[in-house]
């Protein structure tokens, strides 16, 4: 018989001048990270191909298609650059301070912040149900966990973080946000 450890958290928590933040680190998917890191490596010299080829070519009827397969080849190579940048650098910050929670998505500093006021929030929990595949991406471990409505909506949060860990956060969101 062998013993297990409790699992330990991934997310950190800070009180600091009247506001709680709670820090939750990307989950590190080790097995993903040499499949993008190959993909984008046939991405590249994709991209680079095409690029001599239109400079070679010319705008004729074929480098017209080519600059067009450039755009969408871009795009697929951004998000993949992206997804790995978050799994290695990535962030999501849980902020309240009294009258509002603030959500941050980021890497290295850079991403995008909502602020919801604490008085529209209704219905904390964790989103435990099966999650759509089609507003986020299970198989990458990017889903979230948490949950509240929001006026006539469902925001959701805490990004690839166990069950038992929503169920923390949940908890000490819910001291810090009494309206």
């Amino acid at each position: 018989m062998s013993y297990v450890k409790p699992a330990v958290a991934r997310h950190t928590t800070d009180y600091f001048s009247n506001q709680l933040t709670i820090t939750i680190h990307s989950h590190k998917q080790w097995l993903q990270l040499p499949f993008l890191i190959f993909w984008l490596m046939g991405w590249t010299l994709g991209e680079t191909a095409a690029i001599n080829d239109i400079a070679h070519q010319g705008m004729s009827g074929e480098g017209l298609f080519l600059l067009i397969w450039i755009a969408a080849w871009t795009v697929g190579g951004a998000l993949a650059l992206l997804t790995l940048l978050w799994i290695l650098l990535g962030c999501e910050t849980i902020a309240v301070n009294g009258r509002f929670l603030i959500h941050r998505r980021q890497i290295l500093g850079v991403g995008l912040t909502k602020q919801y006021e604490i008085a529209h929030i209704r219905d904390l929990r964790p989103a435990l149900q099966p999650l759509s595949r089609s507003r986020q991406w299970p198989r990458w471990g990017i889903y979230s966990v948490i949950a509240f409505d929001y006026g006539a909506k469902t925001v959701r949060i805490g990004n690839s973080i166990d069950e038992a860990e929503a169920k923390q956060i949940v908890r000490t969101l819910s001291k810090y946000m009494v309206v």
